[in-house]
């Protein structure tokens, strides 16, 4: 008897109130929270997370900070933990990610964004449509995976705006999604009729991949049949200029394969480029040349010091980001005698979620 009471004190505690359970919290547990204001159910989600974490539970803390970045896309402290709890060797492949909530922490800049870009695409090469279409590569060939993808106009892997957003943000270092996304240059440059960019969502991923191949130096190989289609279809600059359409198609498919500013001079007024994809493209682009030519050079030494002292942390990253833009960690790179951040990437040597090192 005197065991049992024993037992019973250590669940109630001396004054015989019960304490609380040391178990995380389940699923149950949120939906409570349900319909609370949008604020109070991300900072629920966040809290939730914190225990899960505390407890061990990694994949239910990952899905709570994407919650919370769901309903408060600008909750900085849920995209930092959750670019930490990724850092720390990655919640396993059967986290119920929320799409938005990784797309919102893809724009925060005071998180690690490569390794939040890691995770999203880990996620996304597990579940359709981009799973599909890794298989079919793997089992047809690249090219015919890629003509699947563009033979109806932009399919659903086309269209997906996470894997935009994702090529958009850092650069894609998952083999058989660069083999894919190689395969669909090519497809898009050679074989798409210039017609069929008037679908919008087709054009938009073009110029999303212009992108990464922008991000990543152009280090994908060029056929001899790509090199001949881009001597025979120069982009007429005057014409881009004066807002003709197709001008705007030929400068995207262009830039999968060289620099804008091989194509553009930085100091044109692209006020009149059409499509507004296009015009908002190029636009980038000279915003970014603009910060390069004013940025002080004490402030260039000082990214330049810091890639060539990189120690591979995360925090090494942040403090390049914090320093300056994209454009001159990419300039700064070249100097240093390291070819791009995509390279800075690598060096950190980040583990994949069972182990093993990353690609």
């Amino acid at each position: 008897m005197a065991s049992v009471a024993v037992r019973s004190q250590s669940r109630t505690g001396a004054s015989g109130a019960r304490r609380p359970s040391r178990r995380a919290p389940s699923k149950r547990h949120t939906s409570a929270f349900s319909a609370l204001p949008c604020n109070s159910n991300a900072l629920v989600h966040c809290q939730l997370a914190l225990l899960s974490e505390g407890h061990g539970e990694i994949a239910e803390a990952a899905a709570h900070y994407t919650e919370a970045l769901r309903v408060d896309a600008k909750m900085a402290d849920a995209a930092r933990r959750l670019s930490g709890l990724i850092a720390r060797g990655g919640p396993p492949a059967n986290v119920p990610f929320n799409p938005l909530g990784l797309k919102a922490a893809l724009d925060h800049d005071f998180c690690n964004r490569d390794q939040v870009a890691e995770a999203t695409i880990y996620y996304l090469a597990q579940r359709a449509p981009l799973a599909d279409a890794l298989a079919a590569g793997r089992r047809d060939g690249w090219l015919a995976a890629a003509r699947q993808q563009c033979r109806k106009g932009a399919g659903p892997l086309l269209r997906d705006e996470l894997l935009q957003k994702a090529l958009r943000d850092t650069v894609i270092r998952h083999p058989d999604l660069e083999r894919l996304l190689t395969a669909l240059r090519h497809v898009l440059l050679v074989e798409t009729p210039p017609e069929a960019f008037e679908d919008r969502a087709l054009l938009a991923f073009a110029s999303s991949l212009a992108n990464q191949c922008w991000f990543n130096e152009y280090v994908w190989p060029v056929s001899a049949e790509e090199r001949a289609y881009l001597d025979a279809h120069p982009v007429d600059v005057a014409a881009l200029l004066a807002g003709q359409p197709a001008q705007g198609v030929r400068f995207i498919l262009n830039a999968l394969y060289a620099a804008p500013g091989e194509i553009l001079d930085p100091a044109s007024t692209v006020s009149r480029i059409k499509p507004q994809i296009v015009r908002d493209f190029a636009k980038q682009f000279c915003d970014e040349a603009v910060e390069q030519a004013g940025c002080p050079q004490p402030c260039r030494a000082s990214v330049l010091s810091t890639i060539r002292s990189h120690n591979g942390s995360p925090s090494s990253i942040r403090s390049i980001r914090i320093r300056a833009g994209g454009a001159l960690v990419r300039r700064c790179g070249r100097e240093s005698g390291k070819s791009t951040s995509a390279a800075i990437s690598r060096q950190i040597g980040w583990r994949s979620w069972d182990g093993r090192s990353k690609f």
